[in-house]
């Protein structure tokens, strides 16, 4: 027991006179390698890599094995190059517990090839085919060896090779099986808890040296992996700078080449030995974290992207993949394995949560996975889990019963118990058990969508969106408090309404208000002004104050950041910039003022021209011919400006020839007496004076009919006149 005990012992600083005292073995130099600057003393070979012994068949090894020797010049058939070495195989019992290893039985086999042994070895013992064989050409070179040595099959793998005695190298466990099933099952060993070699743990900082000599110094980096941890137990040097610069030649009297050739020749022979972490898949199949000797199917490329710290995903054998215990399905929920602490993983980063939390995330702590530390420790730290989350683009999500509710306003954040909280920063989408819920915000609220062009008001858990020419024309925020916040579309597509707030909307009763922007008017007769009339809850009809001017059909307005007046009759609407002209309608309607609309209440309306208003004078600027405008679309030519004065006391507008144009032309006035709704008057000094029938018939000429709208813009005096008149 104790020359065991002292053989195991010492095989961990196994490093043997040709791969490191001496020169460097010489290859071929294919330099498939990337340069020495490549070289990573934390992560020499992947896990996946190194303890994938389903890598190769029998068959494989041994065309690998023909492939490296063309010519064998060996004469002694006990000492054949390895391609076409044989040796009866011994039967080997599978290692107990506690045993170095551990391994599976050997059967026995009489004259087996070297193919078959690598790949019985390395089957039972659960170490890479590939790994056996760069560790047989970087210990002996015996790979490629055209005339072996004896020597070279006794000291094969290089197990037994302290550095402190060399002397003994090649007198223990000789013979390439016994080199090879020592070695195999060493490797296994290393890093079990129920053995010595568990100094250099994964995750952890190490000083490694760079020779046995002390005084060449160390390195020190951080130990990534366990299959790295025994390349260094097996031999515990790492290259130091002119190793790894001349990676095909000699470096300097502190260079040891143990490792760096290891690393060299797997790469030049089957490619780079950092494969997946944790993440492995075999040839067709679905993906698996592996934690120890367990497997977890990951099948949702959201999960993928949460456990990216732990991949690439490596590719291994069928085989080996079934070598591992199914677990059952990864979750999103993880355990530390040594504290219990729980921790939601999303995106690569690794939030710490308790399970009441982890219930709002729709999560259950019943499914977490344990996790190793230093897996844990791949993840980037997102802190504590909190209810309240702000994505990349900043804005803030309320967690709760599963689904996420963008945030509006801190009021209904406060009133959800998010007052004083830290968030989390985090990818939502990212989070498998979470769906969008309704957005947390306070009844009447309005905010912004991104990608829409107008608010949206929140009422009784129904998003309202604001009709665009509404919005511009309208300053819903006085009614609405405007929370600042801008929400993605998605946030509310579950609550959005079919009905915009529109700018004719209806309440309960079925009466009809256009919004102003300084309130509701109730519309008498909104068939004359729209065919799209929104029925809105009451709500919101209720927060919109009744204004005491109604839209009537006959009516002046004004448009926010318009500097015109309108004048709307019939489904008609008709154009001025003149104040005066206003005034002139607005008296004529007896309105006390113009009433201000959004232009949406204009946009169904059929444009008519020029706003003239019955009973003014007008004329074009290149002509002093003077017309008074009866109703809204006639003129009559007046003989002068005295004449004029004598029609009526407006003022004179001069307009464009088209606008004149435009008016239906009627016989010029050449009498004093007009005719206004069936009545007859006498037009003097802008006046109208009713006069009898019989008085009429003493003044001369015939009566000229005017519009109802041109009778009503003339000033009637307060008398009649009879028979006579006064001149000057």
């Amino acid at each position: 027991m104790l020359l065991k005990k002292f053989l195991g012992l010492i095989s961990a600083a196994t490093m043997v006179a040709i791969g490191f005292v001496a020169l460097p073995i010489q290859q071929p130099a294919a330099e498939a390698a990337p340069p020495g600057s490549a070289f990573d003393p934390g992560l020499i070979i992947s896990d996946s890599v190194f303890f994938d012994f389903g890598s190769m068949t029998v068959d494989q090894i041994q065309s690998f094995l023909d492939s490296r020797v063309s010519n064998c010049r060996a004469t002694d058939l006990t000492i054949d190059c390895l391609k076409t070495f044989r040796m009866d195989m011994p039967e080997t019992p599978a290692t107990g517990p506690g045993e170095v290893g551990p391994c599976s039985a050997i059967p026995a086999k009489p004259q087996a090839t070297a193919a078959e042994i690598i790949h019985a070895v390395s089957n039972a013992c659960g170490i890479n085919p590939k790994v056996l064989i760069v560790t047989l050409q970087k210990e002996q070179g015996l790979v490629t060896s055209t005339r072996p040595t004896a020597y070279m099959y006794r000291a094969a793998m290089g197990f037994g090779c302290p550095d402190s005695d060399p002397a003994i190298c090649g007198k223990v466990f000789v013979g390439l099986f016994n080199q090879l099933y020592r070695a195999a099952r060493q490797l296994q060993w290393y890093g079990d808890p129920a053995g010595s070699f568990t100094y250099w743990k994964p995750g952890r900082t190490v000083a490694m040296r760079f020779h046995p000599r002390s005084s060449c110094g160390t390195k020190s980096f951080l130990l990534q992996n366990q299959a790295t941890a025994n390349l260094y137990y097996y031999t515990p040097y790492t290259p130091n700078d002119a190793a790894l610069n001349n990676l095909y030649g000699t470096g300097d009297a502190c260079s040891a080449y143990g490792n760096r050739n290891f690393w060299r020749f797997y790469h030049d022979w089957f490619g780079s030995p950092i494969g997946g972490g944790y993440l492995l898949k075999a040839a067709g199949t679905e993906t698996f974290l592996i934690v120890n000797d367990q497997k977890y199917l990951v099948n949702d490329a959201r999960l993928l992207a949460a456990l990216r710290p732990l991949g690439p995903i490596g590719e291994i054998s069928q085989a080996y993949l079934d070598s591992f215990v199914t677990g059952g399905q990864m979750s999103q929920v993880a355990k530390d394995a040594s504290s219990g602490q729980t921790f939601l993983l999303v995106d690569g980063f690794r939030y710490t949560a308790d399970c009441p939390t982890l219930t709002q995330f729709g999560a259950d702590c019943n499914l977490a996975v344990s996790l190793v530390s230093l897996q844990l420790n791949a993840f980037q730290d997102g802190g504590s889990l909190s209810r309240l989350v702000v994505t990349e683009t900043g804005a803030r999500y309320w967690v709760e019963n599963g689904t996420t509710r963008v945030v509006v306003d801190d009021l209904a954040l406060n009133a959800a118990g998010g007052q004083g909280l830290t968030a989390s920063n985090m990818t939502l989408e990212q989070v498998l058990s979470l769906t969008p819920g309704a957005p947390l915000a306070s009844d009447l609220m309005s905010f912004r969508v991104a990608g829409l062009d107008s608010p949206v008001v929140l009422s009784g858990g129904v998003a309202y969106r604001v009709e665009k020419g509404l919005a511009t024309g309208v300053n819903m925020s006085q009614w609405f408090p405007d929370s600042g916040a801008i929400v993605e579309l998605s946030d509310i597509e579950g609550i959005l309404s079919a009905q915009s707030i529109t700018t004719f909307v209806r309440d309960a009763s079925n009466v009809v208000f256009a919004i102003t922007p300084t309130g509701k008017a109730k519309v008498p007769n909104p068939e004359a002004w729209t065919t799209v009339v929104t029925d809105l809850p009451a709500a919101i009809l209720n927060k919109i104050p009744t204004i005491t001017q109604e839209l009537t059909d006959q009516i002046v307005l004004t448009v926010p950041n318009d500097r015109a007046f309108y004048f709307v009759q019939s489904g008609e609407v008709r154009t001025t910039n003149f104040s005066a002209m206003r005034n002139e309608f607005l008296q004529l309607l007896g309105q006390p003022a113009a009433l201000q609309v959004p232009r949406t209440v204009l946009s169904r309306l059929v444009k008519a021209g020029d706003a003239l208003a019955p009973g003014t004078i007008v004329k074009t600027r290149n002509s002093s011919t003077l017309f008074l405008v009866d109703d809204l679309s006639n003129s009559i030519r007046l003989a002068s400006s005295d004449h004029a004065k004598s029609v009526t006391d407006s003022r004179v507008y001069t307009i464009g020839k088209i606008n004149l144009d435009a008016l239906r032309s009627r016989p010029a006035l050449t009498t004093i007496k007009v005719e206004c709704n069936s009545q007859v008057f006498v037009l003097d000094s802008g006046k109208l004076y009713s006069v009898s029938a019989e008085v009429a018939s003493h003044f001369p000429g015939g009566a000229y009919r005017l519009s109802l709208n041109t009778c009503r813009a003339l000033n009637v005096a307060a008398a009649p006149i009879g028979q006579f008149i006064q001149d000057s």
